[in-house]
């Protein structure tokens, strides 16, 4: 479904400025309206904080951090809440700090301090070392700790997410029972789950105030998951999260006017509502409106305005994004330094837009470096403020790749596959070597069709397992059709249907396919039509040829 939500927090500003004192407060304090809420424990406060005082104020914090995990509440807003607190009661972060370093005593003091580790508040970001507070403060059962580490997991699609998950649930707390619901939904800890349980999951949740419960549950609505399909009654649930301020049902509410989903099609009201929660670091809005300014819905066409808002959300690791700008081939910290390399050329100031023009001006004036040169390369092949010229790319790359750049090495693979050049071989056994992801699947790749070499099946299942570990996508899809099909390994439909499934809720088409394929034929998993229309629905809003075919036929 789509702008599904699990509930997350996690706020990782693009600029901070390490000597602004507000900039710092506000990631300090980022999931807790504390202004109302312990003013009047803290009124008094201010220049002198008495252990005793913050003890008090501590436990209040994590408890109300709970309260909002339960709640729901979007990142930006309670950051505002934070700088208002900040501003008016000037507490010291620097003496918290040091008081949670020599009060380690109890879990909710273990929990802050990994989570000023998480968030580099007053010390450098340390996130392994965060994780460690975080579980030692769970198993001393502090719930904002677990709450936290569900957060984690589900990044991480670890089946821990799924057990702590269950606990909470168990326990009454909402964003446990929404996060429950979820974990069923993407397969996470739970290779099957009914429908119906995960909206009744959802519902209880809503039920409590959860808004991110409250926006899943208009998902449902919506797709028919667990309830009959009720467009106006998703569209409801949309607006009611949305006016609370919740991020992803103002882009739930974003994709109904867009579409014209229970009300009229309103593409200028999708705009606004997809830029409002683009603005406030969604990245599955970001990706949203950059895609109507591509197709030019409701908006000029603007492919400079599309690009920087896919690498906004390309940047939160947001995989249909990577995969329009490519970043699904290499992880986007290769290109980084690339980037800011030219925005230090080309500006003077630390601009939020980069402006394509320049770029693409600065980069034809630059050619003495392997990076400008196969920048320039991508500017050709994607027809970038340049007519499309795929020949002249292919040019520039091969000469950035004579100097070892990994990026263009990378984009040469594929188009020597593509090919089927002796080439791709040769390149792609250089890359897996040196460990990049789509190096050995695209080596593996080589191996199951005999691009360079001979066919050695066996060695391109293990290539494929090896590139999915580390993370490829394209690796996953291979190596499930590799469990269905017996290629160079035993049939394992299970194993398929987990790897397919694994793709499929990353938002890769072709794997919703394949999985909807898998639940209509029944295959590696119980038959269920509604299921497998769920797939094809998921990958024909991607525009996925062979899925709309199917629910035509279907129809």
């Amino acid at each position: 479904m789509s702008d599904i939500q699990f509930n997350s927090n996690n706020t990782n500003p693009s600029v901070i400025n390490s000597s602004n004192y507000i900039s710092k407060a506000i990631r300090s304090f980022h999931k807790v309206n504390i202004l109302k809420e312990i003013e009047p424990t803290t009124r008094n406060i201010n220049n002198n904080i008495f252990d005793e005082d913050l003890s008090i104020v501590i436990d209040e914090l994590v408890e109300l951090i709970i309260k909002k995990f339960n709640k729901g509440v979007s990142e930006k807003i309670l950051m505002q809440c934070v700088l208002n607190y900040i501003n008016n009661n000037e507490i010291i972060l620097q003496e918290i700090y040091h008081w949670l370093l020599k009060n380690q005593n109890n879990s909710n003091s273990i929990y802050l301090l990994g989570y000023f580790n998480y968030n580099g508040i007053e010390t450098d970001l340390n996130k392994q070392k965060a994780i460690e507070l975080y579980e030692k403060a769970a198993k001393l059962e502090n719930k904002a700790a677990q709450i936290n580490l569900v957060e984690i997991y589900i990044d991480k699609n670890n089946s821990l997410a799924f057990e702590l998950s269950k606990k909470l649930a168990k326990e009454g707390y909402a964003c446990g029972l929404n996060n429950l619901g979820y974990c069923y939904e993407a397969g996470i800890g739970a290779s099957y789950f009914d429908d119906v349980e995960v909206f009744e999951l959802y519902q209880k949740a809503a039920d409590l105030g959860n808004l991110d419960a409250i926006n899943n549950l208009g998902w449902c609505y919506h797709e028919g998951f667990g309830i009959n399909i009720n467009k106006q009654k998703a569209l409801e649930m949309f607006q009611e999260a949305a006016d609370l301020g919740n991020v992803y049902a103002i882009s739930s509410l974003g994709w109904c006017y867009k579409h014209g989903d229970g009300t009229d099609v309103d593409y200028h009201k999708a705009i606004e509502l997809y830029l409002k929660a683009a603005n406030l670091g969604y990245k599955g809005a970001q990706y949203n409106i950059a895609k109507m300014y591509e197709d030019g819905d409701g908006v000029k066409k603007d492919m400079s305005k599309a690009i920087y808002w896919y690498t906004k959300s390309a940047e939160q690791a947001y995989e249909p994004a990577q995969y329009k700008l490519g970043f699904d081939k290499i992880n986007i910290k290769e290109i980084e330094p690339t980037t800011r390399n030219i925005n230090k050329n080309i500006f003077d100031d630390d601009l939020n837009i980069i402006i394509l023009q320049e770029i693409y001006h600065w980069l034809l004036k630059n050619q003495n470096n392997s990076n400008s040169i196969y920048l320039l390369g991508c500017f050709n092949y994607n027809g970038i403020e340049t007519d499309l010229n795929k020949q002249k790319a292919t040019e520039l790359y091969k000469k950035a790749a004579e100097l070892e750049n990994k990026a263009a090495q990378l984009n040469l693979a594929e188009i020597y596959i593509n090919d089927d050049n002796f080439l791709a071989f040769e390149l792609s056994k250089k890359l897996a070597f040196e460990e990049y992801a789509y190096g050995v699947y695209s080596l593996g790749y080589c191996y199951e069709y005999g691009i360079g070499t001979d066919t050695n099946k066996e060695k391109a299942f293990e290539l494929y397992h090896k590139a999915a570990d580390l993370g490829n996508v394209s690796a996953m899809i291979s190596l499930g059709c590799c469990y269905n099909d017996g290629i160079g390994t035993d049939i394992d439909n299970h194993k398929a249907m987990e790897l397919h499934q694994k793709a499929a809720n990353l938002g890769y088409k072709h794997a919703q396919y394949i999985v909807a394929e898998m639940y209509e034929d029944g295959n590696g998993v119980k038959q269920d039509m509604s299921k497998a229309i769920y797939w094809y629905n998921k990958a024909a809003k991607q525009e996925y040829k062979p899925a709309q075919n199917k629910l035509y036929i279907l129809q």
